[in-house]
């Protein structure tokens, strides 16, 4: 993140009780943008609704706000081990509030509620969804969880295979694979500890018209990376 060249005639002071410069959607139309940078260096994102018009590069500080499904001009994000993510990992709504990508450190972060997040200073937390304490520092964020496939054990793969199979012969047998809509079972786990005659008709039902749903695996990273 860079800054903007302070200058103390352009600064804020009211809402603060310090010197301030706003930037970002709004500060153009003569209120306070949602991009608060300070005389200390320091930088806030505010609480802003970034709709699809506001996302994207913002080239007075080298930061973006975007989020994992705009589909323009994406990145490659990389786990902080710099592991590169299928961007279908990340665009799920978990992953619901906008992330900013910060070009100069490459670090990316989601705003977030960081009223409680010790690394902000006290006077700032209430009204950061993400900080900069200076120029090229990395930002202070929430997290971004990583939605992936379950890998199951083998066992435990082949047990539910096992389920789903008998309860599809026993619909053919008994003739009611198109009869109605019977109950799937959503805690999947549960079902590993079930045998086919564990089960009741509508638990069947659902499993041979359905399927097993086993859900994802989901993974927070305290950032992410961009290559």
């Amino acid at each position: 993140m860079k800054l903007k060249p302070f200058k103390l005639d352009d600064a804020k002071w009211d809402r603060y009780k310090a010197f301030y410069l706003s930037g970002g959607p709004g500060s153009r139309y003569g209120g306070d943008g949602p991009i608060i940078q300070f005389d200390t260096g320091e930088v806030i994102i505010q609480p802003h609704h970034w709709g699809p018009d506001e996302r994207g590069r913002i080239s007075d500080y080298n930061i973006g706000v975007i989020k994992f499904g705009d589909g323009r001009n994406m990145p490659t994000f990389t786990t902080p081990e710099g592991e590169p993510l299928p961007l279908a990992h990340l665009d799920h709504r978990d992953n619901h509030r906008s992330v900013v990508v910060d070009y100069d450190t490459g670090h990316v972060v989601s705003l977030a509620d960081l009223t409680k997040d010790t690394r902000v200073p006290v006077r700032l937390r209430q009204a950061a969804m993400c900080y900069f304490s200076g120029a090229e520092q990395e930002p202070v964020g929430g997290p971004i969880i990583q939605s992936k496939p379950r890998k199951l054990p083998k066992d435990q793969r082949e047990h539910l295979d096992g389920l789903i199979q008998a309860c599809r012969a026993w619909a053919k047998l008994e003739g009611v694979e198109n009869k109605g809509w019977g109950y799937t079972e959503s805690n999947w786990e549960h079902l590993l500890t079930q045998e086919f005659a564990d089960l009741d008709e509508k638990t069947r039902l659902g499993i041979a018209q359905r399927g097993i749903h086993v859900s994802r695996e989901l993974v927070e990273w305290p950032y992410l990376l961009i290559k």
